[in-house]
């Protein structure tokens, strides 16, 4: 899988979420209204959209790292952070953003 490489950015005049690319998506349908239903929190998500590649990024340098260590620093990040262990948090959230 390939998405738009980043960086990416939200800009509130617009409304857009836009990349050296072009604009990646808006916040506003323009054309016929699909739900009377409000979709809260638009600009928080916009940014939190607008950080992904940055956040996958980070997320598969930190699980590099992590199998980097030894076994038995892994263990003790592990036993410090509880379950499930960290690396398998980043590499679940890697695989769901690369599906």
């Amino acid at each position: 899988m390939t998405h738009t490489p980043g960086p990416w950015w939200y800009d509130e005049h617009t409304e857009c979420i836009g990349s050296p690319a072009g604009w990646i998506c808006s916040l506003h349908y323009y054309g016929e209204r699909k739900s009377d239903v409000p979709f809260g929190g638009q600009a928080n998500d916009a940014h939190l959209m607008a950080g992904s590649p940055d956040l996958l990024a980070a997320c598969k340098e930190a699980s590099y790292y992590f199998h980097c260590m030894t076994k038995a620093e892994r263990e003790l990040i592990e036993d410090m952070m509880g379950d499930p262990p960290p690396v398998d948090v980043l590499d679940a959230a890697i695989a769901k953003a690369e599906q």
